[in-house]
């Protein structure tokens, strides 16, 4: 008997999607119930181990002369990958394969390592080797089951047509082609309403040409004496002895209003976490951002670095060098 994957995912919907997938584990079931399985249990590094120390296991059985069905599994049951090796050493991946990922990630070295998630998982990635190297069309996806990219191998390296969506609303925002694994000729991203914001021209692998047609974005701007107030706040909450030196990420909306301040990497000192919070969360109003017209207030972000050292702090903002100016034309 003869097993043949036949999924064309890249154009089944969400819906569509899980229906196949179920159809797809009645066929595993089926041909299961018939065929000689062998099993093994992996760690994280997919080494065979016994099954207490397992993170999962895999199962295995022959299909035809030259085929061997794979499936490997958690130790709850679910579903990490599954597809066709030439051998039943599992040494040469031949056929289609699906993917499936989960949140908490750890890596079961297969071929290719993938990286797995530890929650009801959903279909991440779909394509086919050929004597062991990835051939022809590869998919990955999101979470809700649009995809993420679009790419296609030749012998194993990115050789042809490539796109990369937006998840919402899951338009393009990138796409070209490469040849030999390296962009060649021409290469757009796609704001989400479609616009062309910027256009570069690749010679084996290099930009030779590049134009951009992005809106202007403008920065929030902080109000005259907030550096100056933070400082002098921060300084009044350890003692002098002490020293610290954090990150604090914060949103300013459409109306000026400093929200959601957050450190980075939070210190062992929760009562100095919280009260910094405040400090930030006290800030006056600042001057909105605008992308081209000042009327129309956007939302932005921003961040400060503090140092608090022999009873001195000094901050700085943050400069994203042109970084915001992308992520606002990007998203919107």
């Amino acid at each position: 008997m003869k097993l043949t994957l036949s999924l064309c995912l890249s154009h089944l919907s969400f819906s569509n999607m899980k229906k196949t997938l179920s159809l797809f584990t009645l066929i595993i079931t089926a041909f299961t119930a018939h065929a000689q399985l062998y099993k093994m249990f992996v760690d994280e590094n997919g080494k065979r181990v016994d099954s207490a120390k397992a993170l999962s296991y895999i199962v295995w059985h022959q299909v035809s002369d030259t085929s061997w069905l794979m499936q490997q599994y958690d130790k709850h049951g679910t579903i990490l990958q599954a597809g066709t090796f030439k051998d039943k050493a599992l040494s040469i991946p031949h056929g289609k394969f699906i993917y499936y990922s989960r949140f908490n990630t750890y890596k079961i070295k297969l071929k290719p390592a993938r990286n797995m998630e530890d929650t009801s998982n959903f279909l991440r990635t779909y394509g086919e080797f050929k004597n062991g190297k990835r051939e022809g069309w590869w998919i990955d996806y999101f979470r809700d089951g649009k995809k993420q990219t679009v790419q296609y191998y030749r012998n194993d390296v990115l050789d042809g047509p490539y796109e990369a969506y937006n998840n919402d609303p899951n338009k393009v925002f990138a796409a070209g082609k490469y040849v030999d694994d390296k962009r060649e000729g021409e290469w757009y991203m796609f704001s989400p309403s479609g616009d062309t914001i910027q256009h570069d021209t690749y010679y084996h692998g290099r930009v030779v040409e590049s134009h951009q047609s992005m809106k202007a974005f403008h920065s929030a701007t902080p109000p005259a004496n907030f550096i100056a107030l933070i400082e002098k706040r921060a300084s009044r909450l350890i003692s002098s002895t002490d020293s610290v030196s954090v990150m604090v990420n914060f949103d300013v909306t459409d109306e000026g209003k400093l929200i959601n301040p957050k450190l980075m990497r939070p210190t062992r000192d929760k009562s100095f976490d919280a009260k910094l919070i405040d400090v930030f969360n006290a800030s006056d109003q600042w001057t909105p951002a605008s992308a081209g017209n000042p009327l129309k207030p956007v939302k932005d972000f921003s961040a400060v670095r503090l140092v608090i050292k022999n009873g001195d702090a000094e901050a700085s903002l943050i400069d994203y060098h042109g970084t915001k100016e992308r992520y606002y034309n990007l998203t919107h």
